[in-house]
């Protein structure tokens, strides 16, 4: 697919989606988007800014979003968070 623009109207910058694909599974009628996105250095909020990106493109094309996040960086060798939620001190609100 062409590529995908995201403005941030707050902070008025604008990012690009690394790849976004549609793709069936296994020959179903089935269609869905698969957004992968690349790291070479760790970067602060990267599960919140996969789940933005997650977020608009079910808003803009209805379709179910498999994402995936390849890590490509040697240090710091630190596992990166898998989960990115909003919670309050007695329970989560939302999980992705």
């Amino acid at each position: 697919m062409d590529k995908e623009v995201f403005t941030d109207i707050l902070a008025g910058d604008s990012h690009e989606a690394d790849l976004v694909a549609t793709g069936r599974f296994r020959n179903e009628d089935a269609v869905f988007l698969i957004h992968i996105e690349t790291q070479a250095t760790r970067q602060p909020q990267f599960a919140r800014r996969m789940f933005k990106y997650f977020a608009r493109l079910t808003e803009k094309y209805g379709l179910p979003v498999y994402p995936v996040a390849l890590l490509s960086y040697d240090a710091p060798k630190t596992p990166e968070p898998e989960h990115y939620s909003v919670a309050f001190p007695d329970r989560e609100v939302f999980g992705f």
